[in-house]
């Protein structure tokens, strides 16, 4: 028996030819149209030549008299003064001067950051006399980034403060590290920077489900963008213009970062108007003067706190709201030492026996054992207590266990206080 021709039919039956097998061919990459929509046809703009290259570069011009929303963007050089530190409670905003600040917004070759992550497209807004601008700098692909940051560097050198949406812990850092990268420094790395969203979260949160920019624009500014690109398709955009060399579907790129950058303006305007004048401004969400208390109060503003809790309480909200309004606005009076103002509240509270709180049977307790040296009434409340938190029917803060081994804690000092008055 041949042994080669039995192996190479063993071999067959298995499967296994000789030579190279007929392998897949991988999938051919997109060709580049010569037909494709270069940039400079689908934006108007200009391909700005630098010592490092070109960098495409368009702008838009808008009246700064002219309205965005329910806001003239104009209005926003009546708010210099100490409100806006106050929103966004940084006393290095004090005195802001928005005629040298730059409103910048980055689309990005993706969402999660790090040193992969680059920035196609820089939009910086400003205000120049009676126009706001909004320029724009794009690079065609990623060898045209130290012209874009060259430019931008020269841009960013006329301003003293950067406002931003999630751009402390976004925008701001991936710009950093590009230019780093370039071996360059951020011109605006230390200046002032009011970040619009953690404000507004301070403010809008608590009746808001979402406090993104496109969801103030709607709900605060009253801005409905159409055929919007949504932010989480535009890297994908970016990177089939890289394959393809089609720039059309990147003109509504362009809009929707002109449209962040100018709902800047807008809502900056709109945030220092609800705080500095709420009456005016027409707040009517019991969830908002809630958070308008709570700002005033980290403000240190006792009064305008206290004013903005009882809006709370005459205003449609939710019940858990009122009862979060009626909490702070208890404590606010116990700082005060307005007793009476406090215990009325707590009362309340224990008699309706809805709240389902704890604290408002703790504070009348400590108030009759320390400041009445009303023993008998703080041991009625603190067995109340205990039998409720016992039964699940009050939801102490802290763990159960730990509640209620303080407040037998507190019933047996209380019960020795009372026997020593005896």
């Amino acid at each position: 028996m041949d042994l080669h021709i039995d192996l190479r039919e063993r071999l067959e039956r298995l499967g296994v030819t000789r030579g190279m097998p007929d392998r897949p061919k991988p999938a051919l990459k997109p060709e580049r149209s010569q037909h494709a929509a270069g940039i400079t046809s689908v934006v108007d703009g200009e391909l700005v030549e630098t010592s490092l290259g070109p960098c495409f570069v368009t702008e838009e011009l808008r009246p700064a008299g002219a309205a965005h929303g329910n806001m003239i963007l104009s209005t926003i050089h009546t708010y210099q003064d100490g409100t806006v530190a106050a929103i966004a409670q940084d006393d290095d905003l004090h005195g802001i001067d928005f005629e040298r600040a730059a409103f910048i917004d980055t689309e990005t070759s993706g969402l999660a950051g790090g040193t992969g992550t680059f920035a196609f497209l820089v939009g910086v807004g400003f205000f120049d006399g009676p126009l706001f601008r909004v320029r724009q700098f794009f690079m065609r692909n990623p060898g045209e980034e130290p012209a874009l940051i060259h430019l931008l560097d020269d841009l960013l050198q006329g301003f003293e403060t950067v406002v931003s949406f999630n751009g402390k812990s976004f925008d701001l850092p991936l710009l950093d590290t590009r230019f780093v990268l370039t071996r360059r420094q951020l011109p605006l790395k230390h200046a002032p920077h009011l970040d619009l969203l953690a404000p507004a979260r301070r403010l809008w949160k608590e009746r808001l489900s979402s406090c993104s920019l496109t969801s103030l624009e709607e709900h605060i500014l009253g801005v409905f963008r159409e055929d919007d690109v949504p932010g989480s398709l535009i890297p994908y955009l970016y990177f089939d213009y890289q394959k393809t060399g089609d720039a059309g579907p990147l003109k509504p790129v362009f809009t929707h970062n002109v449209l962040d950058i100018v709902s800047m303006v807008s809502l900056t305007t709109y945030m220092a108007r609800h705080f500095a004048e709420p009456e005016a401004a027409g707040v009517a969400h019991g969830a908002d003067w809630y958070s308008l208390g709570r700002c005033y109060e980290n403000s240190g503003w006792a009064d305008k706190a206290e004013q903005a809790y009882q809006r709370a309480l005459t205003a449609p909200c939710a019940p858990t709201t009122r009862y979060r309004a009626l909490e702070n606005l208890s404590f606010l009076y116990k700082r005060q030492s307005a007793w009476e103002q406090a215990t009325e509240i707590w009362q309340n509270l224990v008699d309706a026996g809805v709240a389902n709180r704890l604290y408002p049977y703790e504070e009348l307790a400590k108030y009759y054992e320390h400041r009445q040296r009303d023993y008998a009434p703080a041991i009625k409340l603190v067995c109340e207590a205990i039998s409720r938190v016992e039964e699940r029917d009050l939801r102490p803060r802290r763990p159960r266990h730990r509640a209620l081994s303080e407040l037998r804690h507190r019933l047996a000092r209380l019960e020795r206080k009372i026997r020593c008055a005896d």
